[in-house]
């Protein structure tokens, strides 16, 4: 969806895609706004999936009902940020503060702590219950079919739309949302809280529980660099590291845990390395200095 680029947007020189979003800083009460129209079009999507299953199948039914869910929080969004722009300052979804890491070591470095990041959440998932059967099935479903047609709606869809919705508006709002009595919240409860939101939008307990884990992660990244382009592509390695597996574990082992596959020792081993690299990786990024204490999203001037 591209969004309409209002006359006032083009005065100040914003083309990017997400400009047209930027003046509407939602607090806690925006939060819940966003969420109940996540929920209208998970709803407004049903019929339309019913349908489009019958007559194109289901891999074009996700293509096409997926972005259906998040349209009225984007319309509503746009239409608010529209009308803020009058008195109130924006705040850019997608920056570039990267100093001194510098924007091409810290996407490679963040695309490195995504698997990193896995294989220490591997143990908490494995404690889980089992899943459901008609919650396995539904995922399963997402990842059979065309490859290409599997990586459009999970590693390309997923992560511009999500990363949107629970970075660009959620957490940004909620490190920038000031009160009536102009206080602010917390970084980290904001980075929490954002983080929390992204599990709930999953709807289950196995996708929330790493939703939110990896959402911290995601929400720590946007915090030090404003950037959702990084952000966007830490989903994407993320979900496609997930389909590629998917695609390529035989359905006889793909219950099994890792180190049942690979063995204790090297798992172990791999487990350890692991979580040297998410602390190299948090100690790199906060090195990124803050050009404000609610972090580095960048104020759109007059």
């Amino acid at each position: 969806m591209v969004p309409f680029v209002t006359p006032r947007t083009r005065k100040r020189g914003n083309y990017d895609l997400f400009s047209t979003y930027s003046w509407y800083v939602p607090g806690v009460s925006g939060m819940f706004v966003l969420l109940a129209l996540i929920l209208v079009g998970t709803v407004i999507g049903v019929p339309v999936m019913l349908l489009c299953n019958t007559y194109l199948g289901e891999e074009y039914a996700i293509l096409i009902t997926y972005p259906l869910m998040f349209i009225p929080a984007m319309m509503y969004s746009k239409a608010a940020s529209q009308h803020n722009a009058a008195f109130d300052p924006g705040y850019k979804l997608n920056s570039s503060n990267f100093k001194p890491v510098g924007g091409i070591m810290s996407a490679v470095l963040a695309a490195v702590a995504v698997p990193a990041f896995s294989v220490i959440m591997e143990p908490v998932n494995q404690a889980l219950p089992e899943m459901p059967e008609a919650l396995e099935n539904a995922l399963a479903n997402m990842t059979e079919g065309t490859l290409w047609m599997n990586f459009l709606s999970v590693s390309i869809m997923a992560p511009l739309f999500e990363e949107w919705l629970c970075r660009g508006m959620v957490l940004r709002g909620l490190l920038n949302h000031r009160d009536s009595q102009g206080r602010t919240m917390n970084p980290y409860w904001a980075i929490a809280t954002s983080a929390l939101f992204f599990a709930v939008i999953h709807m289950n307990l196995w996708q929330g529980l790493n939703a939110f884990a990896v959402g911290f992660m995601l929400g720590y990244v946007y915090y030090k660099t404003g950037s959702l382009s990084l952000t966007m592509l830490m989903h994407c390695v993320n979900n496609s590291l997930a389909l590629l597996l998917a695609h390529v574990i035989p359905e006889d082992m793909s219950d099994m845990a890792l180190w049942e596959v690979m063995g204790i020792v090297p798992f172990l081993v791999l487990f350890v390395a692991s979580a040297a690299y998410m602390y190299f990786f948090v100690k790199k990024f906060q090195t990124i200095s803050l050009q404000s204490p609610q972090g580095n999203c960048d104020m759109i001037q007059e």
